[in-house]
């Protein structure tokens, strides 16, 4: 304990003449530590332009998504009369303290023909704005001047992380997740988040996955990124 406290005064005054001894022998900052190990340094430039790129990376509204989405996987989905697909994402910007901003939208007459794994591999066909299943349309279209973007030959382009997508998993409906990341953008193989995971109790919790949201497999038909509030 003494040798201790005998090190931890030292160190003390050392560190208020530092700055004069390193200029008095012209030691370098980066040689500092190696001569007086026993001094606490002030971080180099590079490590305060780290913190920083960290404190701002936090800041981003994707970031917060994707963050908030990584801690909820495994969890129970938030209960409510209104509980569904939608709800379970848009629960998550909610909570992230970000707000919804149309990136892309089908304005109507759009055609897609596809299937997967939920059309028991036969083509589904469906049209933006006129196929009518469980007496509603499947797609409603969205006005131009409310998105940003009605460019289909982009939209898979311009998806980023922490987008929420709306796609078409069947020819009934459509479903709702958040974009985690590309895992092969030429296949357009992709990471999601959704609530369709299911735990030993049966209840309902956020999963992660592998999807295609090619246009014959999983078409995306609306996607919004997130801003901060």
């Amino acid at each position: 304990m003494e040798k201790l406290e005998k090190l931890l005064k030292i160190g003390t005054k050392v560190a208020l003449i530092l700055p004069f001894m390193l200029l008095t022998q012209k030691i370098s900052l980066d040689e500092a530590p190696r001569r007086y190990p026993y001094v606490a340094y002030p971080i180099t430039i590079e490590e305060r332009l780290e913190e920083s790129r960290k404190e701002m990376e936090k800041k981003f509204p994707e970031n917060k998504v994707i963050e908030l989405a990584k801690k909820l996987v495994g969890t129970k989905v938030p209960k409510g009369e209104d509980i569904c697909c939608w709800t379970a994402v848009k629960y998550i910007y909610d909570k992230a303290g970000v707000i919804m901003n149309c990136a892309y939208a089908v304005t109507g007459g759009e055609k897609f023909n596809f299937k997967n794994e939920l059309t028991n591999g036969k083509y589904e066909k469906v049209i933006v704005g006129k196929t009518i299943k469980n007496g509603r349309i499947i797609i409603e279209p969205i006005q131009r001047s409310k998105c940003l973007s009605n460019d289909a030959n982009k939209k898979l382009d311009n998806i980023t992380k922490g987008d929420i997508l709306s796609y078409l998993v069947d020819g009934q409906i459509g479903h709702n997740a958040i974009f985690m990341k590309w895992l092969d953008k030429k296949e357009k193989t992709a990471e999601i988040l959704d609530w369709g995971g299911i735990n030993s109790k049966g209840e309902k919790i956020y999963r992660i996955y592998e999807t295609d949201l090619s246009d014959d497999s999983h078409p995306v038909f609306y996607y919004w990124k997130p801003r901060n509030r």
